[in-house]
């Protein structure tokens, strides 16, 4: 479980830290469904490694997507890189 502490509207990068996926991306947190499991919203993709486009999908349709907060590393201070 990721230790810092992520809150609901925290700009965070959401990437593949323990594996082959190099997808790199910006996101925002809408809401947590559980103590490990947050709904975010994509605001910029940089790398999209899904295979299928998935990533830069989600982006231009505003969808959002379940994610494991072991892979969000929140943005600090103005650092925030995306758009």
């Amino acid at each position: 479980m990721n230790t810092q502490t992520v809150n609901v509207g925290d700009i965070c990068i959401y990437s593949y830290d323990d594996c082959e996926n190099k997808s790199l991306t910006v996101v925002k947190v809408i809401e947590f469904l559980s103590e490990e499991i947050a709904s975010v919203i994509f605001l910029d993709v940089l790398i999209d490694d899904s295979g299928n486009d998935f990533f830069n999908y989600l982006l231009e349709s505003g969808k959002p997507m379940n994610v494991s907060l072991k892979y969000l590393k929140k943005c600090h201070g103005d650092f925030v890189p995306y758009k």
